[in-house]
């Protein structure tokens, strides 16, 4: 743990084990991995063993913001102008009740491993932009993007070039990240030839989709057991819903151009190792969703012709429609007045 200064304000930093919390720590930004116009730039440092962490942070005192109005209702949550939780954090160090601080503010910053894999997808693929999200289920202008990045990726580069081209044409920040950092990650999208005792290297669409079915891949194998999944389908569509939720989850992390290849994957057009059907996935669990959609339409016409004809259940009886008779009168014939049988009876003397 560490408390830093960044423009004069102060922050409570929460570092990894493996981090020297007594020496100094310089962060830099880099783009979003996404490339989405709508995500903020992400705060990063590198380790002295070459490793990189990315800066997050969480704020107490500040519910989400689908429940602001009802928090603002029930007075939960105090505010200052600025909008920001008028609460405190105390520091306290139980060995040495002394040695403790206060910070105005609630807001604390923990520290997660970042993969440069993902800034250098994001880099490759640095002219397809997105607004948010929801730009990734529309029509991709893929191939364009592959020929844009191709034409700056023809020759193949040292590491040093290589960090001389993303700090020259990417993020001027690039020159935060050591050379064995960026190393470690070109190896794992790139193709490689060795000249006079030194490597170089070309990132290749086709590499950076085998390193990202390997994510699925390994997300899949260890899929979170609390996560929602399908209930009363099938084995094998479980699985096609894994690999999707899998595979929307890296959503995050790279452009729409490399998530478009991705969902195009299939083992069966490519050299790679892995037998992960990402493609056949997102088509089978479509199509069940729609076919089981199909079904519930039809048990719900069903059920109304059911209701409609009156057809009971559980022995109830059958209900008959009512019809009307037409009752016909018949007419008798009228006896002429003194021709009845007791009218002679009657009659005067």
């Amino acid at each position: 743990m560490t408390i830093a200064k960044t423009g004069g304000e102060e922050r409570l930093i929460i570092l990894p084990d493996e981090c020297d919390a007594s020496k100094i720590i310089n962060t830099f930004t880099l783009p979003p991995c996404s490339n989405i116009e709508s995500k903020p730039l992400i705060e990063l440092f590198e380790n002295t063993d070459g490793r990189l962490y990315q800066v997050k942070s969480f704020q107490f005192g500040k519910g989400p913001s689908y429940s602001h109005n009802e928090d603002l209702a029930n007075d939960k949550y105090h505010y200052a102008k600025d909008d920001h939780p008028i609460k405190s954090t105390f520091i306290v160090n139980n060995s040495n009740p002394a040695d403790g601080c206060i910070l105005n503010s609630s807001k604390l910053y923990f520290c997660t491993l970042h993969d440069v894999v993902f800034s250098l997808i994001g880099f490759h693929y640095r002219t397809s932009v997105a607004e948010d999200e929801q730009d990734y289920v529309q029509p991709s202008d893929t191939g364009e993007n592959q020929t844009a990045n191709r034409k700056d990726h023809e020759r193949f580069l040292t590491v040093r070039d290589y960090h001389d081209l993303l700090t020259d044409n990417h993020a001027k920040n690039w020159n935060h990240i050591s050379l064995r950092c960026l190393e470690s990650g070109l190896t794992k999208i790139s193709e490689t030839i060795e000249e006079a005792g030194e490597i170089y290297y070309k990132i290749t669409p086709a590499l950076i989709t085998r390193y990202l079915v390997g994510k699925v891949l390994k997300i899949t194998e260890n899929f979170p057991p609390s996560f929602p999944i399908l209930k009363h389908a099938p084995a094998e569509i479980v699985q096609c819903y894994k690999v999707v939720m899998a595979t929307n989850l890296l959503v995050s992390l790279i452009p729409k151009a490399a998530y478009r290849n991705l969902i195009e994957f299939s083992p069966s057009t490519t050299d790679c190792n892995f037998s992960l059907e990402i493609k056949a996935s997102f088509t089978n669990l479509e199509n069940y969703q729609a076919t089981n959609e199909l079904k519930n339409v039809e048990k719900e016409l069903l059920m109304k012709s059911a209701m409609n004809v009156g057809i009971g259940t559980n022995g109830g009886s059958v209900s008959v429609k009512k019809v009307a008779k037409k009752v016909v009168l018949s007419k008798k014939p009228r006896v002429a007045i003194g021709k009845g049988a007791i009218d002679g009876f009657f009659k005067r003397k």
